[in-house]
């Protein structure tokens, strides 16, 4: 299907960087999740150029973090993974970004940013663990009367393990 104006308007913005044209355009119902000739959308656009305000503004409109209609099957996080920058796979994770999704050729965004020596990108994807995972020892499990962590250490605790690296490399050589 061939896209509007609009349509390829925002795709062009996004990819370039102009948030305050992003902006306009989205306030004016331009769509958030259209799809290029190759199938991708703004978003993935934006998180493969590092445009991390960008990309917050899109999933602020509901931009659909985990589309995969890409050519190759890529989403957002595998881009972003691909570009190297950490803060817009940060973005895209807190977002709820899959991250054992694969493309068709079988990899994941970690495994394409290992594959181009994004390290920080790599890390910052494997490190990654969701409110809804620490949400499971919040809740008292077998004959526990409580659970392992207190619920109104969830944040802070999530914050810990995501943003310090808990690599025994770098344990060694302190």
């Amino acid at each position: 299907m061939a896209l509007d104006t609009g349509e390829k308007t925002i795709i062009n913005y996004a990819t370039e960087g102009s948030f305050e044209d992003v902006e306009h355009l989205l306030k004016n119902h331009v769509p958030v999740d259209v799809h290029d000739e190759h199938g991708m959308t703004p978003l993935q656009h934006a998180a493969f150029k590092g445009h991390a305000n960008i990309c917050s503004l899109l999933l602020a409109h509901g931009a659909n973090v985990n589309d995969h209609e890409h050519d190759q099957g890529y989403t957002a996080l595998m881009f972003a993974a691909l570009s190297g920058n950490r803060e817009v796979v940060r973005i895209l994770l807190e977002a709820g970004a899959k991250t054992h999704q694969t493309n068709r050729i079988g990899r994941t965004a970690s495994q394409l940013a290992a594959f181009t020596g994004q390290k920080q990108c790599v890390d910052t994807i494997n490190n990654y663990v969701t409110l809804e995972d620490l949400k499971y020892y919040t809740i008292p499990q077998g004959q526990e009367t409580e659970g392992k962590l207190p619920e109104s250490c969830m944040h802070g605790f999530q914050r810990l393990l995501i943003t310090i690296n808990f690599n025994p490399v770098h344990v060694c050589n302190a």
